[in-house]
């Protein structure tokens, strides 16, 4: 326990330039960073420093990405900096999970939350670059590239890298045990591996289609004359109060729910 208050006094300490970078370059909002470093104190208390890596990954990568689709305005949001609420639907049932003491355990529903988490910013991102044809998923009518509840094939295929790759990554922080020269040891943990990372994607693909579902049926949706939009004055459609961030967060929640149900 006091080696974790040290790791976590330690990590408090290293937030402050990160809090101080990100908003300089204006990848998080000061709200955002603050609510970042909460999320990476906890992890780094509950279950060590390598686990801040799919945090770090997600966030790179979802900037990265974003900076291809700079112009666009799908919601209120999206090309500005991310702020608090963003940031902790993202990353907070992580940061939860990491709380709890059983380390084997407790990193494979880590694992599965930031995978969908992964995906589901892979997918849109990618998907709204590429301008190939987007579907509503719940009427299976055309939309707009970037559309709430929407998917396409493009987009579809960014998100299952980017759950394939934060897979490998958490499987690589887990690591396999010693094989001692054994070549039928070796196979076995290799066989494993792959599955443990088939199913972190097979779930992940899961939350990304839930999000879309319900990004779709209960996400506000405005229409000021040009069409249905995600921004907007006059709502038409949706629960007000669920936003994009408010799908993702149940999305998420979902899925690591379902995956504690069945693992």
């Amino acid at each position: 326990m006091t080696g974790a208050l040290i790791n976590g006094l330690f990590a408090a300490a290293c937030a402050v330039p990160f809090v101080l970078l990100a908003v300089r370059y204006k990848v998080l909002t000061r709200g955002g960073a603050l609510m970042a470093s909460a999320i990476g104190v906890s992890v780094v208390i509950g279950q060590g420093w390598l686990w801040l890596l799919p945090l770090f990954f997600f966030l790179l990568s979802g900037v990265l990405l974003g900076r291809l689709n700079r112009g666009a305005r799908t919601d209120a949001k999206h090309g500005k900096p991310r702020d608090a609420m963003q940031v902790f639907c993202s990353g907070g049932l992580y940061a939860l999970l990491a709380c709890f003491d059983d380390l084997s355990r407790e990193t494979v529903w880590m694992s599965i939350s930031m995978c969908v988490a992964a995906c589901d910013t892979w997918a849109s991102e990618i998907g709204m670059y590429s301008k190939w044809p987007t579907l509503n998923l719940a009427t299976l009518r055309r939309v707009a590239p970037g559309y709430s509840g929407g998917v396409s094939l493009a987009g579809t295929l960014g998100g299952l890298l980017g759950a394939l790759l934060m897979a490998v990554l958490c499987r690589w922080l887990v690591g396999p045990g010693g094989t001692d020269g054994n070549a039928f040891v070796w196979f076995v943990l290799a066989a494993v591996e792959a599955f443990a990372v088939g199913l972190f994607v097979a779930f992940a693909m899961a939350g990304m289609l839930l999000d879309s579902l319900l990004g779709a049926l209960l996400q506000v949706k405005y229409d000021d004359g040009r069409g249905l939009s995600d921004i907007g004055k006059r709502r038409v459609r949706g629960l007000t109060w669920v936003t994009n961030d408010v799908v993702n967060l149940l999305s998420n929640a979902a899925v690591v729910l379902l995956a504690i149900c069945l693992l």
